[in-house]
This record gives structure tokens, sequence and C-alpha cells, in this order.
């Protein structure tokens, strides 16, 4: 059974891998982030998502 500590590096590792897939974060962006408490990368995380969701939304074309 992992203890917390474990449990908590193998989150941190899992979101690192995904937010590697995140057009315009370089090495040095994700060596910030991943320097950030959990609860502050959850917080922008959140703020940014409409944000690009939207944007997807502008730049998708619409079925005619």
């Amino acid at each position: 059974m992992k203890d917390f500590s474990q449990y908590a590096l193998d989150e941190r590792a899992n979101v690192m891998q995904r937010l590697k897939k995140v057009k315009g974060l370089n090495d040095k962006t994700l060596q910030m982030m991943s320097q950030l408490p959990m609860p502050v990368l959850t917080s922008i995380v959140n703020q940014l998502s409409p944000i690009a969701v939207s944007y997807t939304h502008l730049t998708l074309p619409t079925k005619a």
C-alpha cells in the first residue's frame, strides 16, 4: 500500500506528463509550474480552461 507522500509524487508526475502535451509550454515553464503547490496549479488550470474552450469553439469550422 502506498503512503500519502508516494501518492502525491505519483499524482504530480501524472499532472506534469499531461502538461507536457499543452502547446506553448516549454521546459522552463514546466519546471516553474512543477514547483507550484497543487492547489495553485489547479486554480490556474480552472481559470484557463474556459479561455481554451472558447478559443477552440471560435477556431473550429462550423458544419453547414
